[in-house]
Formats: C-alpha cells, sequence, structure tokens
C-alpha cells in the first residue's frame, strides 16, 4: 500500500485522456493529499470533470461515500497571482469539503443525494435505523467544528453550518417517517410469515 501524500505532475503536457488513469486511481486512494497537476499542462474542463468525479462520485449515495475524501490540492494556486488556475466550481468545493476528511463523505452527500429512499433498508426489519440516526447524528456534530476543518471564511462557514443544520434535521425526520411508514407493512409480514 502506497503511502505517497504528495505527487508534482505540473508541467507535463497532461492533457484530458492523461488525466484519465490518475483519476482512475485517485477514486481508490486513501493517502495522496496533494496532486500537482493544474499548472502547465493541457486540462479542459471534461478533463477536470474526470478528476471531480473521483472525488465526489454523485451516482449513488454508497459511490459518493467511497469517493476519494484526502484530496486538498491540485495545485491551482501558482506562486504569483497570474499563475493560478480556476478550476470547476463543483471541483473547488469538493477540495474544500476534503479539508474535513471524517465530515466530507456526509457533507457531499447531503450536498448532492437529496432523496434518501430507505425502502431497501426497510426490508432489513429496522435493523438500520439506529446506524442511519447514528451517522446523521455524527454530521451534526462534526457540522458544528466546520470552520476550523475547511479554508471556508468564518461568515461561508456559518452560513454552510446553518444550511447544514438544516439539512440534517430534515433528513433525520424523514429518515424516520420512512421507517414509520413502513412499520404495518413489516409487522403485517412478519404475521403472514408466522401463519397467523
Amino acid at each position: 500500500n502506497c503511502q505517497l501524500r504528495a505527487l508534482n505532475l505540473n508541467y507535463n503536457c497532461i492533457d484530458d485522456c492523461g488525466i484519465i488513469p490518475f483519476a482512475e486511481v485517485l477514486a481508490k486512494n486513501n493517502t495522496l493529499e496533494q496532486l500537482f497537476i493544474a499548472q502547465g499542462n493541457k486540462i479542459t474542463n471534461h478533463g477536470w470533470d474526470t478528476l471531480s468525479r473521483a472525488l465526489c462520485n454523485i451516482d449513488t449515495i454508497n459511490d459518493t461515500y467511497l469517493s476519494n475524501h484526502k484530496v486538498l490540492n491540485l495545485g491551482q494556486t501558482g506562486h504569483f497571482r497570474h499563475q493560478n488556475v480556476e478550476l470547476p466550481s463543483d471541483l473547488e468545493s469538493s477540495l474544500r469539503l476534503n479539508f474535513n476528511s471524517d465530515f466530507a463523505p456526509i457533507q457531499k452527500i447531503l450536498c448532492h443525494h437529496h432523496d434518501w429512499n430507505m425502502s431497501l433498508l426497510i426490508e432489513e426489519d429496522l435493523r438500520f435505523l439506529p446506524i442511519i440516526l447514528r451517522w446523521i447524528d455524527v454530521g451534526s456534530v462534526l457540522n458544528q467544528n466546520i470552520a476550523e476543518k475547511t479554508s471556508l471564511s468564518r461568515r461561508q462557514a456559518a452560513a454552510l453550518r446553518r444550511r447544514n443544520d438544516i439539512t440534517l434535521k430534515v433528513r433525520r425526520n424523514s429518515t424516520i417517517l420512512q421507517f414509520v411508514r413502513s412499520m404495518p407493512l413489516i409487522v403485517i409480514d412478519k404475521l403472514r410469515a408466522n401463519g397467523m
């Protein structure tokens, strides 16, 4: 298992096709924090989208959870202001969220998955309800410390914290409601299974 924390690939003529293998490896990597690739390469929005997907794959909640939450920097800031590379906003957002790798998966899921379908979990006889609620509660606790763990200003962090608090409360209540609504069906299924 590689323990590499920084890799400088600036000025290597990497283009959109060349970034694909890096994005594929990056999606599974949990040690690399600095990938200097933004300076002096020929990466367009298509290439940045590929890299963004490695940092936050939004296909499913599980894909988002398994995305890379470690990379903090792509070398987009040069030594001089004119060297700065402007990255797409979703990529910048994922990099900012990765400053708190404990909260990054929760925050990314909250940002990109607005409707949680609990039907698959409900079939598991409510075993997952405490786990899901605990996960949301951990998100609430981590959310309180978001200012110290991200590169956001105090004002931005406070706004994000408020938005996250509301989102977490809505998700918690929605999750409980979905499980409560399914309770009669679970009881009826158990009664039928027992021949009653």
